[in-house]
């Protein structure tokens, strides 16, 4: 069984590979935020939760190696050579982390998560049940999310409800459609009662949240947005960033 704390050190190199892969923002740590939001909306045990966290958080991990520019653009603008490439990416990461002890239910999950509800997905098509539940929920998730990145509607609460409405039963799960809206609600990947502060570097105090990642002056990746600071860690990012300024995140309702 997988331990908690290795989801933890997963997403410290997921979001490493985030940053060599040069792709926008944190997407992979969105994508496991919003996917565990679903899967607790859905009643999905603790333990399926983690092995959810562990699928979404290296659900891309097939994708290095490939050009820099089928990285960077979103599935839907790639065609010829370049699409058929790319299918082969949730087989490469299964391959890639088949030999992880224990990450056997995650594997599965990340070779499914680009399937389609519909069966027009890939890599094998797979059609509404035969779609592993831990699969359709990162399949909507990541969805949303590259939605968001790559078209101003998918900023916007609204865009994002009609684009789940445009895709209900064609590449998500319609039963899941409800309760992702909810989810991308309550969290920072659309509107909430959260803004942004700047703040120097060694006003930085344990329990602030990150609003964007963090590099040192020489622009080497240190921390990931939505990281939450811990005692440990403030002395060090201080030491290292000293006067810079850092977001951090407010709520407005506390």
């Amino acid at each position: 069984m997988l331990e908690a704390g290795l989801v933890g050190s997963v997403r410290v190199l997921s979001n490493l590979f985030n940053q060599i892969g040069q792709t926008e923002g944190s997407h992979v740590g969105r994508v496991e935020t919003i996917a565990a939001r679903i899967a607790a909306r859905c009643g999905m045990s603790k333990g399926d939760i983690r092995h959810l966290r562990i699928a979404a958080l290296l659900h891309d991990i097939g994708q290095f190696g490939m050009p820099d520019r089928m990285r960077n653009l979103p599935p839907w603008a790639l065609d010829g050579p370049e699409l058929v490439v790319f299918k082969n990416y949730p087989l490469i990461s299964a391959v890639l982390l088949s030999e992880v002890p224990g990450a056997e239910v995650a594997v599965q999950l990340i070779e499914a998560h680009a399937e389609n509800f519909d069966g027009t997905g890939f890599p094998e098509g797979l059609k509404g049940d035969a779609i592993p539940l831990g699969a359709r929920i990162i399949r909507i998730a990541d969805g949303c999310d590259t939605y968001a990145m790559h078209a101003a509607e998918g900023r916007t609460l609204e865009g994002v409800r009609m684009h789940l409405q445009a895709q209900k039963g064609k590449a998500y799960d319609p039963e899941l459609v409800n309760s992702t809206f909810t989810s991308l609600r309550e969290s920072r990947f659309t509107e909430n009662t959260e803004e942004t502060q700047e703040v120097s570097a060694l006003s930085l105090r344990p329990g602030m949240v990150l609003a964007e990642n963090v590099y040192d002056p020489d622009g080497r990746f240190l921390a990931r947005e939505g990281a939450q600071l811990t005692e440990s860690m403030v002395p060090r990012v201080r030491q290292l960033l000293g006067s810079q300024p850092v977001k951090v995140t407010v709520d407005n309702d506390e």
